[in-house]
């Protein structure tokens, strides 16, 4: 697990990981592997930033920006020259009253989610949602969730841009 957060004024840090291949996911003590950025107080929070040749996200597994002060959530960007999979892990920007921050995936090839998560949202307050931008060649979703809601300001847009668009029918995009 690695987080930066801030708790005053000032904004949280940004977080970089890149590699060949990038894995969360639960270890054995089903403790969850997550990279984490957020703000309580008036700064806004970090953005995270993830490049790799294959992104992988399963079970436990979760890249997540946080505001619960009135400093907006920080964005998370993620860049898979081949493939990134979501397997029941999760991408999530999500703030109380703030705008919540925006997330951009690249993949050069695949965007696979089963059982999987990417959402941006605002909770109370008047915030607006971040925007969801999904860009590869192949989108599978199998029981899966692509959504940016907003309580009371406008929630965020979704934009998937792929040659091949592959929803299961118990799967969400709103």
């Amino acid at each position: 697990t690695a987080s930066e957060f801030a708790s005053a004024t000032g904004d949280a840090g940004n977080i970089r990981v890149s590699g060949g291949s990038v894995a969360l996911s639960s270890n054995a003590a089903l403790l969850p592997s997550t990279i984490a950025t957020g703000t309580e107080g008036a700064g806004r929070g970090g953005n995270i930033a993830v490049a790799a040749t294959t992104v992988d996200l399963g079970r436990g597994g979760a890249l997540v920006s946080r505001s619960t002060g009135s400093g907006a959530a920080g964005a998370i960007d993620v860049t898979a020259t081949d493939a990134l999979r979501i397997f029941g892990g999760r991408i999530t920007t999500e703030a109380i009253s703030s705008d919540g921050g925006n997330v951009t995936i690249r993949a050069g090839r695949l965007v696979h989610l089963r059982d999987g998560e990417i959402t941006t949202s605002v909770g109370s307050g008047h915030g607006s949602g971040g925007n969801i931008s999904i860009d590869p060649t192949f989108v599978i979703l199998e029981s899966s969730r692509v959504v940016a809601n907003a309580f009371g300001g406008a929630g965020g847009i979704i934009d998937i841009v792929s040659s091949f668009y592959l929803p299961s029918a118990d799967s969400l995009v709103d």
